[in-house]
C-alpha cells in the first residue's frame, strides 16, 4: 500500500479522481477568506482538521489574496484508487481542483496544515448553577480552545510559516498563549497519516485462516472443559463449523441415591407445608429448606 500525490497519477485516473470530487466533495467545501484589515479576524479553524492555505490572484501582476479551505472530518481522508492498492489523499485531490472553487482566479499555491487545540476544560464547581451544563457548555467551548500544536507540510514557504503563527497569537492573545516556534512541527509527508487506520483493503499477505474447532464433535463441550483447559478465539465471520460446534450434545447429569431421596424430601415439604423432616445432618436440612423455597 503506497501513498501517492496527484503529480503521479495518469490522465485516466485524474479524470476519474476529479469527477468524484465535482460530485462528492465540492459541494461539502466552504472557503473562508482571509482579511489581513484591521477589525478583521482570523478566521476560526477548528482542531485537528486539515486546513489548505491557499494563495490566489486577481491576475498575474496583482497583489496576492489568501483563503483558508477546511476539510471536513465526515469526508475519506484517502482515496483508494482502482489500480494497484495504493492512496490518494484528500488534500491532493482538493488542491489540484481548486480552479473550480475559485473560477477565473490564479491559485499559485495551497499548503496544508493542521491545528491541535487544548482539550483541558475550565470548570467552576463553585458558580455553576448546574453542574451538568456548565459540562456540556465548556466541551462546546474545546474546539476552540487554545492551540498547542501546529502540523505544516514541508515546502511551505517561510513568510506563509510566520503569517499563521502571527494570526494564531493575536487570536490566542485574550488567552495569553500563542504558538511558539518549538509547537510548529513541520511534516515529511501528508499531515495527519493517524488516519490510515480507517482504511480497510484485503491484504493478500495474509490469507484466510481455515476454522479449526479444538473441541470433539461427538461430545459434549462442557464435558471437555471439565477435563482440561482450552484457549479459544472466537471467529469474528460466520462460519458453519463455528455454528456446528457452539451447538452441543446435551449433557447427561447422573442422578445419585442421595439427590433422589432429597427430591423425595421436597415433595414431602411442598405437600406438608409447615412440617419439617426429622433425622438427617444439618446440611441436608438446610439444602431442603433452600429447595422449599426454590419450589414455592
Amino acid at each position: 500500500m503506497t501513498v501517492v500525490y496527484w503529480s503521479e497519477l495518469s490522465d485516466d485516473e485524474r479524470a476519474a479522481v476529479r469527477t468524484e470530487f465535482a460530485d462528492e466533495l465540492l459541494p461539502f467545501l466552504s472557503p473562508k477568506a482571509l482579511t489581513r484589515a484591521p477589525g478583521h479576524p482570523f478566521p476560526v479553524v477548528t482542531d485537528r482538521r486539515i486546513v489548505l492555505l491557499v494563495v490566489l490572484r486577481d491576475r498575474a501582476d496583482s497583489p496576492p489574496h489568501y483563503a483558508l479551505v477546511e476539510i471536513p472530518e465526515s469526508l475519506p481522508r484517502f482515496a483508494m484508487l482502482s489500480a494497484g492498492p495504493r492512496l490518494l489523499p484528500v488534500e491532493e485531490t482538493v488542491r489540484a481542483n481548486l480552479h473550480l472553487l475559485y473560477p477565473g482566479r490564479i491559485v499559485v499555491g495551497a499548503h496544508a496544515f493542521r491545528l491541535t487545540r487544548s482539550g483541558d476544560l475550565q470548570l467552576d464547581e463553585s458558580s455553576a448553577g448546574n453542574f451538568v451544563q456548565a459540562i456540556e457548555e465548556e466541551l462546546a467551548r474545546r474546539q476552540l480552545g487554545p492551540v498547542v500544536r501546529m502540523e505544516i507540510e514541508a515546502g511551505t514557504p517561510a513568510p506563509l510559516q510566520d503569517m499563521l503563527q502571527r494570526e494564531l497569537h493575536f487570536e490566542e492573545s485574550e488567552r495569553d498563549g500563542g504558538v511558539a516556534a518549538a509547537d510548529l512541527y513541520v511534516a515529511g509527508g501528508p499531515v495527519h497519516l493517524g488516519r490510515l487506520r480507517d482504511v480497510t483493503t484485503p491484504l493478500a499477505d495474509y490469507p484466510p485462516h481455515p476454522f479449526n474447532s479444538p473441541f470433539l464433535p461427538y461430545r459434549a463441550i462442557a464435558d471437555q472443559i471439565d477435563e482440561r483447559d482450552v484457549l479459544v478465539h472466537h471467529p469474528t465471520t460466520p462460519s458453519p463449523q463455528a455454528s456446528s460446534a457452539s451447538s452441543p450434545r446435551p449433557r447427561t447429569i447422573p442422578t445419585s441415591s442421595r439427590s433422589s431421596s432429597r427430591c423425595t424430601a421436597r415433595r414431602t415439604l411442598r405437600d406438608r407445608p409447615g412440617v419439617e423432616p426429622r433425622g438427617g445432618g444439618g446440611e441436608g436440612r438446610v439444602g431442603d429448606r433452600r429447595a422449599e423455597g426454590a419450589v414455592r
